[in-house]
This record gives C-alpha cells, sequence and structure tokens, in this order.
C-alpha cells in the first residue's frame, strides 16, 4: 500500500452511480417545481439516498487502501483525514453561500411566485432572508445541521452538505468502533445508537425540518460502508454485508418512510451490491470475464487480478473481488449472449456495463464527488 494512489484506484461503475445520482436529484426538483409528478423520479430524497451510500462507500474504500500509508493509530492521520475533507467541501460551499445571501430576496420573490402558481404553501420568510450573524456562522462552521433552527435556512439546499461535514466529523471514530467490535456487530451497535438518538429527541419533541442530522441518515451511510467492508471478505461474507446493509435500509428514520420509498431504498442497495460484486451473481448467469481465467479452485484468484480491464489499477488485491463492469460487455460478445439479445442475462449484464462505460468518456472521476 506504499504507493498508494488515489489517481489509479477507481471503480468505474462508481462514475455510473454518482452520474445517475445527479440526474435523479436535479430532475426530482425540476418535478417538484413544476407541479409535475412522476413516480420514483419525483422522489430527489432518494437520489440523495444514493449519493449518501456511495459517500460511505468511499470513506472506507479509501481508509482500507490508505491504511499501509497512513496508520489510523495515529492522530496525524486523523487530522490530514479531516483538513482533506474540509477544503474538498468548503471553498465552493463558502462561495455558494455568499451568492444565495445576497440574491436571498429575489429567490424568495421567485419562489412566491411557485408556491402562489402550484397552490401551495409558502416558504418560511426566514429561509431565504435571514442574512443575520448567528445564521452565517452557523453555516460558516458547517454546525448548521445539528440545530433544527438552522437546519434549513438558506436558499441552498445545503442541507446534505452539513449532514456530510457531520459524517466526516464521525468517520474516525466509527471506524475505531467497527474495528473493535467487529464490522457487523459494530454496525449494527452504531444504527441501534442512532435510532435511539432519534427516538429520544422525537420524545423531546425536537424535529429537524430535513434529515440535516447525522442520526437521521446513519443507517444509509454505514449501507455503504458495509458494502467497502466486503471487499475484503469472501463470498458468503460478502452476501451477508450486502444482506445486513439491505436490512438497515428498512430502518424508519431519516425522511418519509412510506413502503414505496423503503423499498427503494432496498432496491438501491441491492442494485449498488450487484455492480460491485457481479462476479458471485455471474456463475448463476452463466457470465464472468470472458477475457480472464476463472479462479481456481484451491481460491486463487490470479486470472482476475491480471484482468487487463480492471476496474481498479494499482490494487491486484482487489481486483480478485472486483472484476471490472466492462466486462459485462466482453460477455455480450461471447458465443453464449451473441445470439440472444432479448434474453435476460443479456440485459442483466448490459446494465452493468453501460454506466461504467459511458463515466469512461470523461476524463477522470466526477468532480465534487466524495472521495479521501
Amino acid at each position: 500500500m506504499a504507493d498508494y494512489d488515489p489517481r489509479n484506484t477507481r471503480i468505474d461503475c462508481l462514475d455510473g452511480l454518482r452520474g445517475l445520482a445527479s440526474l435523479w436529484v436535479m430532475i426530482g426538483h425540476a418535478l417538484l417545481l413544476t407541479g409535475w409528478r412522476v413516480p420514483v423520479l419525483s422522489e430527489p430524497d432518494l437520489g440523495v439516498d444514493l449519493f449518501i451510500m456511495l459517500s460511505g462507500f468511499l470513506m472506507v474504500f479509501h481508509y482500507q487502501l490508505r491504511a499501509g500509508k497512513e496508520p489510523w493509530d495515529l492522530t496525524s492521520t486523523w487530522v490530514s483525514f479531516w483538513i482533506r475533507r474540509f477544503l474538498r467541501i468548503a471553498p465552493l460551499y463558502y462561495l455558494l453561500l455568499a451568492i444565495a445571501f445576497m440574491l436571498g430576496a429575489w429567490l424568495f420573490e421567485s419562489r412566491m411566485v411557485i408556491d402562489a402558481f402550484l397552490g401551495r404553501t409558502p416558504q418560511a420568510p426566514q429561509r431565504y432572508l435571514d442574512n443575520g450573524l448567528t445564521n452565517g456562522l452557523m453555516h460558516v462552521s458547517f454546525l448548521f445541521g445539528l440545530s433544527p433552527d438552522y437546519a434549513y435556512r438558506t436558499p441552498l439546499p445545503d442541507w446534505s452538505i452539513g449532514l456530510e461535514m457531520q459524517f466526516y466529523a464521525a468517520f474516525p471514530f466509527i471506524m475505531l468502533l467497527l474495528r473493535k467490535a467487529g464490522w457487523l456487530k459494530g454496525a449494527l451497535f452504531t444504527a441501534v445508537v442512532a435510532a435511539g438518538i432519534v427516538s429520544a429527541a422525537s420524545l423531546l419533541g425536537i424535529h429537524f425540518p430535513m434529515p440535516a442530522f447525522l442520526p437521521l441518515k446513519m443507517h444509509i451511510f454505514l449501507c455503504g460502508m458495509l458494502l467497502a467492508l466486503g471487499l475484503h471478505a469472501d463470498g458468503p461474507k460478502a452476501v451477508l454485508h450486502g444482506g445486513a446493509a439491505m436490512a438497515l435500509a428498512l430502518l424508519p428514520i431519516g425522511g418519509d418512510m412510506t413502503a414505496t420509498k423503503m423499498l427503494m431504498r432496498v432496491v438501491l442497495v441491492g442494485v449498488f451490491f450487484a455492480l460491485l460484486y457481479h462476479r458471485l451473481l455471474g456463475t448463476a448467469l452463466g457470465g464472468g470475464c470472458a477475457r480472464c481465467p476463472r479462479p481456481s479452485a484451491t481460491g486463487s484468484s490470479t486470472g482476475w487480478a491480471n484482468c487487463p480491464s480492471a476496474p481498479i489499477s494499482g490494487t491486484s488485491s482487489f481486483c480478485s473481488r472486483l472484476p471490472p463492469i466492462s466486462s459485462a460487455l466482453s460477455a455480450t460478445r461471447s458465443h453464449r449472449l451473441r445470439a440472444s439479445p432479448r434474453s435476460p442475462r443479456f440485459w442483466c449484464l448490459w446494465s452493468m456495463w453501460l454506466p461504467g462505460r459511458l463515466s469512461s468518456r470523461s476524463k477522470g472521476p466526477v468532480k465534487g464527488s466524495p472521495s479521501a
């Protein structure tokens, strides 16, 4: 791990998932502001949940990759992590925050017109017009997500930024707990504590206008974290991590808890798991990488590690567990799939390949995406 280089450690399908989440959030808000209603797409909070899962996954993924170069038992590693995350988020956020404060009155008038046209309850004026010192300091310090009064008090949809910053602040402590207690036990304990805090806040009459408080979304972060931790596990344990992540997605906290949304969160975890671990599913589908030999009966995985189209270069230990999404294209060219483009197997593999293929046309990862 001494030669760790984050530019050479990418999982191609994550670019596709980030693009999907971005489109979902953008289209969802556009539908909300125009009064149109499209099933699933009109729920941008689900797109945000996908971003949260990606954030949890990537934090653990880079945590594991950096372990050799930056031991997490050193305080300096924690400080470096926090500084990197702050510099990743703060500069652009501060710029947008200043613009939002300057244009607050105009944005409020525009939103009033939209709400009147759609017959909706008008927005709270303080969200757009509060340019006071306290509100500014709460947002500059990223503490606004801890207070119901300030969690949603700017024209920006920045509640998720405050949520991310809380996660970054807590992440080293959470990983320390998970290492001491065991990944699954630690994740379960963390989720139970978060749910307990949410229940206590509810009993005390504390309600957040948006789920900007970390305990409200901790279980979604844990879904991505468990999928990343499963990369180091064998097949059965990887499936166990995926099942635990799906179970956590069913916790009835952190926003609208309709049956449809809870089911969609489980589907999101399932799709994420399938994209990461499709080699485990490939046996049932008759797939696998057509360009590399299968692992031997003794467990050797040198064939997967030497795959020329592996999505993570420079980390052969991960290649053995993450065959590339682009291998699905090779499979579609094989004799098993070429003659039957209408088969379910064809479209399953194609859907796994397409996001990675689209992302490969861009130069590098999506800007602004979470990475360590």
